[in-house]
């Protein structure tokens, strides 16, 4: 009995012992903590910067479809801020329709009417699963109306336009994510008058109109047409529009007023960091007075 005794004895811990392990597990817990929350904090981080992309391109379209594709190029316009059910301003035109006039519709201009034009709203451009899109710390892009500078997660401009994003980082920095096209779309147009056998004529074009159709931003579901007049006589005529333009898919028409109406053309206008410098060569043609297509 007394060598059992003995050996159970010997067989657990002491006080002393389990104090020290305690210690180790303590120094161990505090190493680790530290690194799994610069872990977490670096996933959040890493999922506010691809929420923040997310945004972006839903605005102004993904890699390789930059300005054809997103709510500017449907819509003409930046989206703009509008109060949700909790009173604050909100993204919601990404993922909501902002009114039956504004969905997307095949359009005729009055002064031309043989030409179509897609506009409107084809959303939803932003996938969410909430109410909100949120950043890595589940922090909504939203902002009271009453909040300062300093506090706005959504830079506004004219009409309430939202023009770029805001969130803080880790460190308390603020990051800022422009929403806006850089630059102006540069289009070049030549106009080049053909003789009946497709060979380059010398006949003068007359008075020559290029005109581009694009959405109206200030109108949603009504057509908007920047158009240029060139009345030099010549056959061959190159017209530049530097101002005006949105980029996307937008239709272009020529018209000489010797030869008539030129053929529509769909042609894709894209905003890159530099100008677009972009020349198409339009045809007008004798033929058409045999209703031949010009």
């Amino acid at each position: 009995m007394h060598s059992f005794a003995s050996s159970v004895r010997r067989s657990g811990f002491s006080l002393f012992e389990l104090v020290v392990v305690l210690a180790v597990l303590g120094i161990l817990a505090t190493i680790a903590v530290p690194r799994a929350g610069g872990a977490l904090d670096a996933r959040r981080e890493r999922a506010s910067r691809e929420g923040m992309k997310a945004i972006e391109e839903a605005v102004l379209g993904g890699v390789g479809q930059r300005g054809l594709e997103g709510f500017y190029a449907d819509m003409g316009r930046l989206p703009r801020a509008t109060l949700n059910a909790d009173g604050e301003y909100s993204l919601r035109e990404l993922w909501e329709c902002p009114s039956s006039n504004a969905s997307y519709r095949i359009v005729a201009p009055a002064a031309d009417p043989d030409v179509r034009v897609g506009i409107g709203w084809r959303g939803p451009y932003l996938d969410i699963a909430g109410e909100e899109p949120v950043d890595g710390w589940n922090r909504p892009y939203t902002d009271s109306p009453d909040a300062t500078e300093e506090q706005r997660r959504l830079v506004l401009g004219a009409n309430g336009a939202v023009e770029a994003i805001r969130r803080r980082n880790e460190k308390g920095d603020v990051v800022e994510c422009s929403l806006k096209h850089e630059r102006e779309t540069v289009l070049v147009v030549t106009v080049q008058a053909l003789d009946q056998n497709g060979a380059a004529s010398v006949q003068d074009l007359g008075t020559v109109t290029v005109s581009l159709y694009q959405p109206d931003p200030d109108h949603p579901g009504r057509v908007d047409v920047v158009e240029k007049m060139d009345t030099t006589a010549t056959a061959v005529r190159t017209l530049r529009f530097d101002t005006g333009l949105l980029p996307g898919w937008r239709v272009l028409r020529v018209r000489s007023s010797r030869f008539g109406a030129g053929p529509v053309r769909e042609i894709e206008l894209r905003s890159e960091e530099n100008h677009i410098w972009q020349a198409f060569t339009v045809r007008a043609t004798a033929a058409i007075e045999d209703g031949n297509e010009p």
